[in-house]
């Protein structure tokens, strides 16, 4: 799922092949390197923690599972019918969180991809439609509780920035 401005970082399809025939996981999560607009880096994204649930997922406002590091064999892919061809932002969200609750992914401990954060990104957009699509997210799959969505994100949050440093700062900037 690899958009215009990202890229495939040298080896990443040799591991995700041998990590498939080690696992024969259906669905892997590597890595996803951030690069501003000049190429320069701008910090490593872990793929997020094996223990993550659909609720956990949805009780973000953003999808932490980097879709350009995601690969899904085609059999799970048919299984949940796709993404949600309405949703024009949180459709890989979306996708992600029918994913967690078939099956849990498999994670691969190497940054795969680059992704070009600009500002013109999508997933930066205060568009009232995205909100309205991550809201439909939340609902559908988190957890009805606002103080259990809000256990689940600071968990989150606290995995997610403590095991990406350079990344958390970057983001700030």
């Amino acid at each position: 799922m690899l958009g215009c401005d990202d890229i495939l970082l040298p080896g990443a399809l040799e591991a995700v092949v041998q990590h498939y025939l080690r696992t024969n996981a259906r669905w892997i999560i590597g890595g996803c390197r951030w690069l501003d607009g000049r190429d320069r880096h701008r910090g490593d994204f872990r793929a997020p923690p094996s223990w993550i649930t659909a609720s956990m997922l949805a009780s973000l406002d953003w999808s932490c599972i980097p879709h350009l590091s995601t690969f899904l064999h085609r059999d799970l892919f048919v299984e949940l019918g796709g993404f949600d061809s309405t949703l024009s932002y949180a459709g890989d969200h979306e996708f992600f969180a029918r994913a967690l609750q078939r099956e849990r992914f498999s994670r691969i401990g190497r940054v795969l991809t680059g992704y070009h954060r600009h500002g013109g990104n999508l997933s930066m957009s205060r568009d009232p439609e995205r909100l309205r699509e991550i809201r439909m997210v939340m609902e559908r799959y988190g957890p009805p509780s606002a103080w259990r969505r809000g256990v689940n994100r600071y968990l989150l949050k606290t995995w997610l920035n403590g095991t990406n440093p350079k990344w958390f700062v970057c983001k700030r900037i």
